[in-house]
């Protein structure tokens, strides 16, 4: 009676482990997938390096711009870091122009924003309606002084030396060596795609990493199918 019971306690013992790998193996793959099913945006983008430095406050005669190459599509946000250089009033209005649009170049985004909303954290992202095939174009990112209510007192953080290679700034219509601290914005993409999408694996092409894919779920189905199977000891 004893012998039976220590070994239907030890059955029990293996059985109640055996399931909880293997609940902890389906919470595993559910996070790894969920990971590996979303694919880092790739934006385009700026940083201020060691050389970095604010420049003087944009008014109706010193606009500033960013042009930029976009490599993915619905382009939805842009992320500027901007700075008090004085007394701060007024608006900025920031403009996209589209230069690889039909009748271009053409603004199709723009928004007036209160200037001090601009220098309240550390960056100030503009969001818009995606641009839906915005994936290969060249845009550029105005920043100007609103009309009806012209802006003072806010700079932006620029970075000196080699300059973003998709784009040179501008400052006052003439291209400087610097470049505007700046960072476009797409939406995740999940894996699968991406990887119908050829034009973003230039390291692999797409039915190589789709049957790789495949594959991976089809020996994930074998090793789940072996470990959920009933004890068949006595």
């Amino acid at each position: 009676m004893d012998d039976r019971d220590s070994t239907g306690l030890r059955m029990t013992s293996f059985r109640a482990s055996r399931t909880a790998t293997v609940s902890s193996a389906w919470a595993l793959i559910a996070a790894v997938n969920g990971w590996a099913l979303v694919e880092p945006p790739d934006h385009a983008g700026a940083s201020l390096g060691a050389r970095r430095f604010v420049t003087p406050a944009v008014t109706t005669n010193l606009p500033l711009a960013q042009t930029f190459r976009m490599k993915m599509p619905d382009l939805n946000g842009i992320d500027l870091r901007a700075e008090a250089v004085g007394q701060v009033g007024g608006r900025i209005r920031l403009e996209l122009v589209d230069f690889d649009i039909d009748r271009g170049p053409l603004v199709i985004r723009s928004a007036e924003i209160d200037a001090r909303a601009l220098v309240q954290g550390e960056s100030y992202t503009l969001q818009f309606e995606p641009v839906a095939d915005s994936d290969g174009h060249r845009f550029r990112l105005d920043i100007l002084s609103s009309s009806d209510a012209p802006s003072s007192g806010v700079g932006f953080w620029a970075g000196k030396g080699e300059r973003y290679p998709d784009g040179p700034p501008v400052a006052n219509e003439r291209e400087r060596w610097a470049g505007l601290a700046f960072q476009a914005h797409t939406p995740a993409r999940s894996t699968l795609s991406a990887l119908l999408d050829s034009r973003h694996l230039p390291h692999a092409s797409g039915p190589i990493a789709l049957s790789s894919l495949f594959i991976g779920w089809l020996a994930l189905g074998v090793v789940l199918r072996e470990g959920a199977k009933p004890d068949q000891t006595g």
